[in-house]
């Protein structure tokens, strides 16, 4: 709480707050040995008290915008000059490279602070590795928020990890000037990239090399987005997201491969530090994740505590494994993995047994089919909201899914180990890569099987915050009844759920009555909504069709809120049709720069709203006519900004909205 809190609040609290409770708190502590209630509920308040000013102070010092020396605040008005350094290995994207860089110094200070930045593609990018640095006079531009209605904002998502700007920067305005990275760091991607070499020189490729690299590595870089939206269709996303399945499932295996050792003197000593090095390679190979650090640590704890006979609740190594990880980075918090790995594994922990403990079979197989069963009931109850929230979509059958997958993962976990541990002998190596290829087939076979399915996913689910935090209040409340038998708790779930059904009826005839003309900022396309109530005329160009993400990201959201799906209920293409669009009692014209000739022909219509876009050049004529109509104008995103300056100077009488500065237009009507 202290870290959210801190966070949204801008809060400041300094360490000395903390050090004068924790010296207070252990006062009490050595002082007195009562054991009265009233003793121990001051005490337990004032602990409270003290993770909380704790969390909020980890936040303060860890925010880059509030440190002195965050580079943003060092940059003069001239030109400055930043030496950079990459922090992770860089990303091919479709258009650039990216790279996340910390900012070493801005001219000769010594600087703080993270960044991304894209470099174009050209050889000299190319050839850029971990830890290098490079020196640039480019300057870096604040992360803009996306100013389309219902939307992932991507700049409000990266400052959750810390991180607030962006630069671009072509091939003759940065230079490599040297390589200064973590030699463990770099010792590991050296062994990842060797491990990807080998799976490509036995030839695997596709979809196989694809998921092996996110299951073996971790790394899901190289994932297309098919190949993505069909696991997460079929609801075994998590298999590629390298988590506690792939910890626990490594560690089992070395923990059956080392068992001998057990035998020999030292030998639980060897074994267990032997277990917990062998963790932590396989958490570090593949990036160090949330989840991941979570269960190394978990699962260190439990391979520790067996083998030296001391009983660890499995509830304290995964709060002292969440305390860590905040300790090291308070932004962690925020990240969708780790929030999902912490909710399943309390799931699987929890809720998991005693669904388990519902039915009992004497069958081995049948008990182990309904031990992964309510595994997967256990973590998706744990998960769905948080999922519906964050994705919009349910995977409806990811029992079947989990059934399948579950047992191929550690298949080719296992196959995949020794693959690589064997690469130094061709036939044993040879042996296993068929075995790994055979597995990897399988699996993807069987999830674009299940994908293919009739009505797989439930998809474009509108699911607001308070749809969130209800449906975890009402969860709670029903575990709670069933564990302990009160009746007040079950009708205190059921009263919940209608009052959210209620609100979310009274929701949707607000949206029902409502009529809402809206033009999306979009980069190089053009793209319009006419809602009446839940019903929507979509307006769309060429550009549009030819660039999905634009839709997936910057439309679709909206339409999910309004409507409850992903599809619009009727589209037109803007080329087919005379731009003169009719909302309510209201017109809209929209003109680029193929359509003067025609307008000046057949002359300017009058319109309530100018949409204008896609202009190096507008002829006064035209600019006329717009200010004697009185016409709102909208300006686009495809203006130049010449023209744009020359467009606003002419038109000081009328309404001008910037969609580029200024977001979606959005006006009601009746």
């Amino acid at each position: 709480m202290g870290v959210i809190l801190g966070y949204y609040l801008n809060l400041e609290i300094g360490i000395e707050w903390v050090w004068g409770l924790w010296l207070l708190m252990f006062v009490l502590a050595v002082s007195f040995s009562n054991t009265k209630l009233s003793f121990r509920l001051f005490f337990g308040s004032l602990s409270l008290l003290f993770f909380f000013v704790l969390g909020v102070m980890l936040i303060a010092i860890n925010k880059s915008e509030n440190n002195r020396h965050y580079f943003a605040g060092l940059s003069g008005a001239n030109k400055n000059f930043y030496q950079l350094r990459l922090i992770d290995a860089p990303v091919l994207k479709t258009n650039a490279i990216q790279c996340y860089v910390s900012i070493e110094k801005v001219n000769d200070e010594r600087c703080y602070g993270e960044a991304i930045v894209y470099l174009a593609k050209n050889n000299k990018a190319h050839g850029l590795r971990y830890g290098d640095v490079i020196a640039t006079y480019n300057s870096f531009d604040k992360i803009a928020s996306n100013k389309n209605p219902n939307t992932f904002d991507y700049g409000a998502y990266l400052a959750l990890q810390n991180i607030y700007h962006q630069g671009y920067l072509n091939e003759n305005t940065w230079r490599k000037i040297g390589n200064d990275g973590n030699v463990l760091y770099e010792s590991l991607l050296t062994v990842q990239a060797r491990f990807k070499n080998e799976l490509i020189s036995h030839g695997l490729n596709g979809k196989n090399y694809e998921v092996a690299s996110a299951l073996l590595l971790g790394d899901k870089t190289g994932l297309e987005f098919e190949t993505r939206n069909s696991f997460a269709i079929a609801g075994a996303m998590h298999v590629l997201a390298v988590s506690g399945l792939h910890v626990g499932i490594v560690m089992l295996i070395v923990s059956f491969l080392f068992r001998p050792i057990k035998k020999t003197r030292n030998g639980k000593w060897i074994y267990a530090i032997l277990v917990v090095l062998v963790i932590w390679f396989y958490a570090l190979l593949t990036g160090m994740s949330p989840s991941v650090m979570r269960s190394a640590l978990m699962f260190s704890f439990v391979v520790i505590g067996k083998e030296f006979e001391r009983s660890t609740s499995v509830y304290q190594s995964i709060i002292i494994s969440a305390f860590i990880l905040i300790l090291i980075d308070p932004f962690v918090i925020f990240h969708v993995g780790f929030q999902l790995s912490y909710l399943a594994v309390f799931g699987i922990v929890y809720i998991q047994p005693k669904i388990y403990n519902l039915w009992y079979t004497d069958y081995w197989l049948v008990d182990k089919i309904w031990q992964i069963t309510s595994v997967s009931i256990a973590a998706q109850l744990a998960t769905f909201p948080l999922g519906l929230y964050y994705f919009h979509q349910f995977p409806n059958y990811f029992l079947i899914a989990n059934l399948i997958v579950i047992p191929l993962a550690f298949v080719i976990l296992f196959v995949g180990i020794l693959f690589f541990a064997f690469s130094w002998i061709p036939i044993i190596n040879s042996f296993f890569y068929y075995l790994l290829d055979l597995a990897l087939s399988i699996l993807n076979n069987a999830v674009n099987w299940i994908e293919g399915l009739p009505f797989a996913a439930l998809k474009g689910v509108n699911f607001p915050f308070y749809w969130l935090v209800g449906a975890y209040v009402i969860i709670l409340l029903f575990i709670s009844a069933f564990v302990r038998k009160k009746k007040r708790l079950l009708f205190a779930g059921l009263a919940m759920s209608i009052g959210l059904l209620l609100y979310q009826f009274v929701q949707k005839n607000e949206l029902d009555a409502r009529n809402t003309l809206i033009v999306y900022s979009l980069k190089k396309a053009v793209g319009l909504d006419i809602f009446h109530g839940t019903k929507n005329f979509f307006v769309f160009n060429q550009s549009l069709l030819d660039d999905q993400g634009e839709i997936d990201y910057q439309i679709k959201p909206n339409w999910i809120y309004k409507r409850n799906t992903d599809q619009p209920a009727k589209t037109v293409l803007l080329e087919d049709h005379y731009p003169v669009l009719y909302f309510g009692h209201q017109k809209l014209f929209y003109l680029d720069s193929e359509m003067i000739d025609r307008v000046l022909e057949e002359g300017f219509p009058n319109t309530d709203i100018v949409y204008l876009n896609d202009f190096k050049f507008i002829p006064n004529e035209i600019l006329e006519r717009i200010e004697a109509n009185k016409s709102d104008v909208i300006l686009g995103n495809q203006i130049a900004y010449g023209s744009k300056h020359y467009i606003v100077s002419k038109l000081k009488s009328n309404a001008i909205h910037d969609l580029k500065n200024d977001g979606a237009f959005q006006l009601d009507f009746e």
